[in-house]
């Protein structure tokens, strides 16, 4: 009785497999020897578990809660060769002067924002207070061809321009030649 039951297992769980397109049983196939398909079976069960738990610890929701902090996102910049200078805008809006810093090492830079608020409301039966942090960070290589202690920035109306000046290439100065 045993034996049938086994056997009737196995079809059903072959069956199975085959619905899901995974195995093509033939007669006198691998599968029929027990000792190799069982095992093999309960790997595949287990990838299948692995992949479906994989997926749903690192799907796009859940990877959000795992954040330090909110973050702006990376602004976008632009950068113009003025011929003596070369010019940076980023679009900052929603930020003060005070919390943006900028730094120049040799030829990288950094441009570094972080802001936070609080708001805070008090009625006859409730309380409200929500906070709030966002910040981001972004390295630009800047060319070798740039003064960096003569850089300026400014801000206003929510864009900063960083102005890097060039350095004076030294053009050789042409010799006559005397023709002999």
């Amino acid at each position: 009785m045993a034996e049938k039951e086994k056997k009737k297992e196995k079809k059903e769980a072959i069956e199975e497999r085959k619905d899901e397109g995974m195995v093509e049983r033939t007669a006198g196939s691998w599968l029929d020897d027990d000792w190799f398909y069982r095992p093999m079976m309960e790997m595949d069960r287990l990838f299948d578990e692995l992949d479906r738990n994989f997926n749903r610890m690192f799907s796009r929701p859940l990877r959000r809660r795992f954040l330090a902090k909110p973050t702006m996102g990376m602004p976008p910049i632009d950068i113009k060769d003025m011929g003596d200078r070369y010019v940076m805008e980023a679009d900052l809006p929603g930020l003060k002067k005070e919390d943006i810093e900028i730094e120049i090492k040799e030829d990288r830079l950094s441009l570094k924002a972080e802001t936070k608020s609080e708001t805070r409301e008090e009625g006859e039966n409730y309380l409200r207070q929500e906070r709030s942090s966002r910040s981001f960070y972004r390295e630009i290589p800047v060319p070798g061809d740039v003064m960096t202690e003569q850089a300026e920035a400014s801000f206003k109306n929510g864009v900063l321009e960083i102005s890097l000046p060039k350095k004076e290439v030294k053009k050789p100065e042409g010799k006559k030649l005397e023709v002999k």
